[in-house]
């Protein structure tokens, strides 16, 4: 604790909390809560130890608290009318109390894996720059697994029961990207190479109606913080870069998405692409409008501070109805039926909403109709051991170091996002956890060997082990 103290960042970020609860602000002592329940998060993970991939899920679920109090202050100050609805800061202060409680459980679900697994974190850092993967034939398994992933998406639309498991598979695609990425942070070679594949996953995830445009470069930027114990100019530059465009692509494709899904969804590829172009760069666009919107996009805590007070006594159960949905099988139960986020949401909140629109209430909120505050606590500290438990489970597999932190960033970057319902979330990790261990048991030897270490790292790694089960 001592050391993690005398850390300059946490300093800093202690020192802008303090700043903050004197500046001229409507809500200075939301930015403060949340920002301390930040460090708190960070500290409990271990700090400059803790696993990027973690600290990212808690930056992103942390990511729209900031939205929702930026929210409250461009209404106090009557910059925009973004509509905040009533006890959005209660719900602003136990959403991050909840973030902050997820990142205990991480640590917790860390030290059973390590009991469990016999979990020991080895150098990445050292694994990227020294392993004799080839870069290019790392993009060509990229290029060549793209078409599988697209055919994948659009059978997973069509089948939305297959959804999930469809989905996990398509996560080895960002597995490959993040194996990119790591080498050429760590060699500082082949960068275009890189910025090849981060545009493919521009064009290819604005083309489909949906955000998944970012995706991608998320993975990039936690092989950054795990590959790179320096960070280089380069290094910064293409991380800067990056941020401004997927900024403003975000800014973009908020003022054009309806647009783009009532006109231009379904047409070729080219028509897509031309027309988002001439929209992001037309002068078309209103970046002021455009921010307001992002804003209450990001931002999620509206729905919690909507069932605070709400009559929520006949959706009580909502977890335990999510464990059942996940331990009955479609394929030894034909008749369950298929998940809908917006008629849960819906009931709770006495909307309408459309068929084709899904709104979820959000795994805290849903907890807090089961638990109620600071009960739901408990079950976010369950949620942070299972993700911190699957992390520690995948570096132990007898894999290359490198392979493994692929495999694990590739199953839980995206896992138990802020806005969605804790049935999809968790069956979702489920399937991930399945369907990446079995990638990895029997094609993480197979990729190591056509990337170019000839299995030598595997096969040092049982002798390894071997060795220190003589020695116990």
């Amino acid at each position: 604790m001592r050391r993690i103290l005398s850390e300059p960042a946490f300093c800093l970020l202690l020192a802008i909390a303090l700043y903050l609860t004197v500046l001229p602000s409507s809500t200075p002592e939301l930015w403060a809560t949340s920002i301390i329940a930040f460090v708190a998060a960070l500290v409990a993970l271990g700090w400059h130890r803790a696993p990027p991939v973690l600290v990212w899920l808690i930056a992103i679920n942390m990511l729209t608290v900031w939205a929702d109090i930026a929210q409250i202050e461009l209404n106090n100050n009557g910059w925009a009318a973004v509509g905040v609805v009533a006890n959005l800061p209660d719900a602003i202060v136990r959403s991050s109390c909840a973030i902050a409680f997820l990142a205990i459980g991480m640590r917790c679900g860390l030290l059973l894996g390590r009991k469990i697994f016999g979990y020991r974190r080895d150098a990445v850092q050292d694994q990227a720059a020294n392993a004799s993967y080839s870069v290019k034939r790392i993009a060509l398994a990229y290029l060549a697994f793209l078409p599988i992933s697209v055919v994948v998406g659009v059978i997973g639309q069509v089948m939305p029961g297959l959804s999930q498991p469809i989905y996990a598979f398509g996560l080895i695609k960002f597995a490959l990207i993040y194996l990119l990425a790591a080498r050429v942070f760590a060699t500082g070679r082949d960068t275009y190479l890189l910025m090849l594949v981060i545009v493919v996953e521009i064009l290819t995830g604005s083309i489909g109606g949906w955000a998944s445009y970012k995706e991608g470069f998320f993975v990039v930027m936690i092989a950054l913080l795990t590959t790179s114990r320096r960070f280089s100019v380069q290094q910064v530059s293409v991380a800067i870069a990056g941020v401004a465009a997927m900024l403003y692509l975000s800014l973009g494709w908020t003022a054009v998405k309806k647009e783009f899904r009532r006109n231009i969804v379904g047409s070729d590829v080219w028509t897509s692409l031309t027309w988002l172009a001439d929209k992001y760069f037309g002068d078309e666009i209103d970046l002021g409008a455009a921010t307001v919107d992002l804003l209450d996009r990001i931002g999620y805590n509206k729905f919690y501070a909507m069932i605070i007070n709400a009559n929520t006594e006949s959706l009580q159960g909502i977890y335990y109805r999510a464990l059942l949905h996940i331990v009955t099988p479609r394929a030894f139960f034909p008749d369950k039926a298929v998940l809908d986020d917006s008629a849960q949401t819906a009931q709770a909140l006495g909307w309408s909403i459309m068929d084709d629109t899904s709104i979820g209430l959000g795994y805290i909120a849903q907890a807090h109709i089961d638990f109620g505050f600071p009960g739901l606590l408990a079950p976010m500290i369950l949620l942070g051991a299972a993700l911190g438990a699957v992390y520690a489970y995948f570096l132990t597999r007898p894999a290359p170091p490198l392979i493994r932190e692929a495999i694990a960033v590739a199953c839980l970057f995206n896992a138990l996002a802020f806005a969605a319902n804790i049935d999809k979330q968790l069956g979702g990790l489920i399937w991930a956890l399945l369907v990446l261990a079995f990638a990895l048991r029997f094609g993480g030897a197979i990729l190591d060997r056509w990337l170019g270490n000839g299995g030598a790292v595997i096969e040092d790694y049982h002798a390894r082990r071997l060795r220190v089960a003589k020695t116990r």
